[in-house]
């Protein structure tokens, strides 16, 4: 699918008048849009994301504004050097007195945390973690770095499981409209009609989803909890508004096609 095919075909799945044009496409088409769409959808998300990632040093540190009194205590002692893991180590624990930085790729010792950069090797004074307010930039700088470094995982997390969750909601939301359309409608309407149907009618619900997950998303009245990932009572309702709206447009088509052959012809 080519870059202007899927701009239309994403402008289109926002009116379930048109969702007839899809009716018949592959199954394997539909997929691929939506793959392509949650996607380009994650990829926007980044980008709007991007101020508040910026910000939140400054955010954190006027966090700790409100902060009366923040301190971390603990004597912690290690028998030997921990390596973590131990054929190749990431991490090299080391409390004992006197240890120095000797070209590890990340160190944690009594004083210090050094860490490699690709210019060179970084290290970060101990205190600023124990003693927050003292240090309020500093510590915002070195929270803000941990959520980076985290970043990444945490994508490619949230992708996976919102692919599944739409996966899962498309098989359910076919099984329950075909179930419907068999009993209100009387209709003997295509399974791949109504997949199609369905997985079009979820576009908009993606994109909406997944470009609000930086904000707080309270307005969408979340119901339920999947793998950190909220089912939201407004998505639900919307996915089926535009599904009911599509199915029932395309049914009035079927019927109107075969009245029509019906009708005799002079």
């Amino acid at each position: 699918m080519h870059w202007k095919e899927w701009i239309y075909a994403v402008l289109y799945s926002f009116n379930p008048l048109l969702y007839k044009k899809v009716s018949d496409a592959p199954p394997k088409e539909m997929l691929h849009l939506m793959r392509k769409t949650l996607f380009w959808s994650f990829t926007a998300m980044i980008l709007i994301a991007i101020p508040s990632l910026a910000s939140m040093p400054w955010t954190l540190q006027k966090t700790l504004d409100d902060f009366d009194s923040l301190k971390f205590t603990g004597d912690v002692t290690t028998a030997q050097p921990i390596a973590i893991p131990a054929d190749d180590p990431q991490l090299v624990i080391d409390f004992s007195d006197g240890k120095v930085y000797e070209g590890e790729r990340m160190l944690l010792t009594k004083g210090y945390f050094y860490f490699q950069t690709p210019i060179s090797p970084k290290k970060i004074n101990l205190n600023m973690i124990k003693d927050p307010l003292s240090y309020r930039w500093e510590f915002s700088l070195i929270l803000t770095l941990i959520f980076v470094l985290w970043l990444p995982s945490l994508l490619i997390y949230a992708y996976f499981v919102t692919a599944l969750k739409y996966f899962l909601w498309l098989a359910l939301s076919s099984l329950i409209a075909t179930v419907l359309i068999r009993l209100i409608l009387l209709s003997k309407m295509k399974m791949r009609k109504i997949v199609n149907i369905c997985a079009y009618a979820l576009i908009p619900v993606m994109i909406l989803e997944v470009l609000t997950l930086p904000f707080n998303t309270g307005w969408l009245f979340p119901i339920l909890d999947f793998f950190g990932f909220s089912i939201n009572i407004v998505s639900v309702l919307l996915h089926a508004t535009l599904a009911c709206f599509g199915l029932i447009s395309l049914e009035k088509e079927i019927r109107f096609e075969v009245h029509d052959r019906r009708e005799p012809r002079y």
